[in-house]
């Protein structure tokens, strides 16, 4: 953690120290519309360096590294109080400019303005310091940044609290060191219905199913001689007895 502290360091000091908004070199075509424009570069440069280390705070809470410690490293590192609390509740810290080096310039630039008097007998020259040096837009501009979200997605928020939603909660306190939560998923599905998740089903032949007994016939056996039945013979009349044998 102390060389990621110290190289966040370093980025840091880099973002301002690059910057040509400092210089008096084509001050007339570098009005407040370039520098604003530079600085907020300076901004976008330096929210992206406080996020990749607040990520890494976040890493070193789940790793089991308690807020005292992670305070105490970045304090040996040299990090301000205004930065370290910032940075452990996940808040943007705005970079701040150099007012000493925009006054070393506008005395440049005042400089070269008065050794142009001297040299023209017709014109004098004069000095717009609010050209040089925007300081109330600037200022604007960086309090526009300020309480900025290093995780606006909240997708960090689990982890900076230090808890890992693999092993939280009801289920998880008794499977802290185990697999992640996907995995469980995985593993309990496998253990409840195993073998392949799109496999078929193979279903058994059903056993021989034996016929339907055959039902005893009903039909009364007929009379040789008068090709009646019983009941015919006992129920029909002469006429009738007559038709029934002939079919």
């Amino acid at each position: 953690m102390e060389y990621k502290t110290g190289e966040f360091n370093r980025l840091m000091r880099a973002i301002d120290d690059t910057e040509k908004i400092y210089s008096p070199e084509n001050y007339n075509s570098r009005g407040p519309e370039v520098i604003l424009r530079e600085y907020n570069q300076m901004q976008l440069e330096g929210y992206k360096v406080q996020q990749d280390f607040y990520k890494m705070i976040v890493d070193a809470k789940t790793k089991g590294l308690n807020n005292f410690d992670i305070r105490r490293k970045l304090k040996a590192q040299n990090l301000g109080p205004k930065t370290i609390n910032n940075l452990m509740n996940g808040i943007f810290t705005p970079v701040n400019y150099s007012d000493a080096r925009f006054k070393k310039k506008v005395k440049a630039v005042e400089r070269l303005a008065k050794d142009k008097t001297k040299e023209s007998a017709d014109y004098r020259y004069v000095v717009d310091k609010n050209y040089l040096y925007p300081k109330l837009q600037l200022n604007l501009l960086k309090n526009s940044y300020r309480f900025k979200k290093l995780d606006p997605n909240d997708k960090l928020k689990v982890y900076a609290e230090g808890k890992n939603p693999n092993t939280e909660g009801i289920f998880g306190k008794f499977l802290k060191g185990g697999p992640g939560l996907i995995q469980r998923g995985k593993n309990l599905i496998n253990k409840v219905l195993p073998g392949e998740p799109m496999s078929k089903i193979q279903t058994p032949p059903l056993p021989n199913t034996p016929m339907p007994a055959k039902m005893a016939s009903n039909t009364q056996q007929k009379n040789p001689q008068t090709n009646l039945t019983r009941n015919q013979e006992a129920l029909l009349s002469p006429t009738e007895k007559v038709i029934a044998a002939r079919t």
